[in-house]
């Protein structure tokens, strides 16, 4: 009774089995198929799990497919070892052929891949190079703006000292012309004038009151016209009158009496138009003597108006 013989190109192992039952009962051959064959058998199974060389070569696998089919139905037709061992020949060096292609692909792929990553690498050395020079930039732009505002706000601070320095220079010769000014006008007062750190002091002497007296002689306004008209074309100057006497009478007598002798030159400089705010009186008494109150003329010297006119 013969047998029935079942095979596919997908189920290699089973034909191999399936056509030594067949030569046996039908032929009477040997009931192991030739080595080429078992081995292109088994090589197929291996290289059928692995699903890149379907994809990667598939007409190379299908031709080592093809020509594995071949080989299996040549043998289970006709069971020449000797063609059956060639046909299992054609058919690995086709099975290699396809996994050397699919290789090929996988090896392009990693290429590609390899060649991909390396220009993503360049792309993103590039643009970190890219962000850190513009970065630098930006750096050095800001350095450079600071630096230039240091450099300006150093050339304001120079030019504001320097016309700080003009405007003091010109302030000085404004004050020296002034005081040359007042001495000038001064000299017409029988008066010593001398520059201190307090300001210009004017030395009056008692030519202005008689004896132990506070009012003023009838000369005295003559006499202080002159110091009245330099107040008056210098409104920003002030003046402080001080009174002194010699050592004669009491001291809270010639206290009272250097007091009312500085108030008396007050009251004529407001008479000739000085506002009171801009005077100061006080009255020193025999405290601060310019020389010995031992003779006449010493004592005649302490006697005196000093008007101390501020810078």
């Amino acid at each position: 009774m013969p047998l029935l013989r079942t095979y596919s190109v997908s189920s290699s192992s089973f034909r191999v089995a399936a056509a030594g039952v067949l030569c046996v009962a039908m032929m009477g051959c040997s009931a192991s198929p030739p080595l080429a064959l078992q081995e292109v058998t088994a090589n197929y199974d291996q290289a059928r799990r692995n699903e890149n060389i379907k994809s990667n070569a598939p007409v190379a696998w299908q031709e080592a497919e093809r020509s594995l089919d071949r080989a299996q139905t040549g043998w289970d037709h006709d069971g020449d070892k000797k063609e059956t061992a060639h046909l299992a020949y054609l058919a690995q060096r086709r099975l290699e052929i396809a996994k050397a292609r699919s290789d090929s692909v996988a090896a392009e792929e990693s290429i590609k891949n390899l060649a991909a990553q390396r220009d993503e690498l360049v792309l993103q050395t590039r643009t970190r190079e890219a962000t850190q020079a513009r970065r630098q930039a930006d750096i050095q732009r800001e350095e450079a703006e600071k630096a230039r505002q240091i450099a300006e706000q150093e050339r304001q601070i120079a030019l504001a000292k320097a016309k700080e320095a003009e405007e003091s220079q010109a302030a000085a010769m404004q004050e020296r012309n002034r005081a040359t000014e007042l001495k000038q006008q001064m000299s017409e007062l029988n008066a010593k004038l001398e520059e201190t750190n307090r300001g210009l002091v004017l030395t009056l002497g008692d030519v202005l009151f008689d004896f132990n007296q506070t009012t003023l002689g009838p000369g005295a306004s003559r006499q202080l016209s002159p110091l009245a008209r330099f107040l008056r074309e210098n409104p920003e100057r002030a003046v402080l009158i001080e009174g002194h006497t010699d050592s004669s009478g009491s001291d809270r007598y010639n206290q009272e009496l250097s007091q009312r002798r500085a108030d008396a030159v007050k009251d004529l400089l407001v008479q000739s138009g000085i506002s009171p705010d801009r005077i100061s009186t006080r009255g020193l008494g025999e405290t601060l003597p310019l020389v010995s109150n031992d003779s006449a003329a010493g004592r005649q010297q302490n006697r005196r108006v000093e008007v101390i006119i501020s810078n």
